[in-house]
């Protein structure tokens, strides 16, 4: 098909950011049509990482000084939800508080050591579904 290769992966590991936390949750409360619209996607994401076979490892995000806990809880039931009729699995980072520059991001030399600890907890979850 024009040069493009059909690729089967053993093993698909998606990891996005929170950005879909301030659609869902507006002003304290859920916002219904937009949760509904982020739960197709995610299962639609998860059922084309999972099609071929995949095992599938979805990373959610960690929790950012500028998320309320109600924004962060809701973000991971829509997950939960969207991935329970899927074989992708659902690993939580809500135990990481990125609280550098900006509070989100691992990406001040404060947040340095967090990140290695993000990245080694996740890198094991990984390795875990290999073996």
């Amino acid at each position: 098909r024009g040069g493009a290769t059909i690729i089967k992966p053993d093993i698909v590991v998606i990891e996005l950011g929170a950005n879909d936390r301030r659609a869902i949750v507006q002003n304290d409360q859920v916002n219904h049509r937009a949760f509904d619209q982020r739960l197709e996607h995610a299962k639609r994401l998860a059922n084309i990482a999972t099609q071929s076979g995949a095992k599938c490892l979805w990373i959610g995000p960690p929790h950012g000084k500028t998320k309320t806990d109600f924004e962060q809880e809701t973000l991971y039931k829509m997950l939960s939800e969207a991935l329970q009729s899927t074989s992708c699995e659902l690993v939580s980072s809500n135990h990481y508080k990125a609280m550098g520059c900006d509070g989100v991001h691992f990406n001040c030399r404060d947040e340095f050591d967090n990140a290695k600890k993000w990245a080694n907890e996740m890198s094991q979850k990984i390795k875990a579904l290999i073996d």
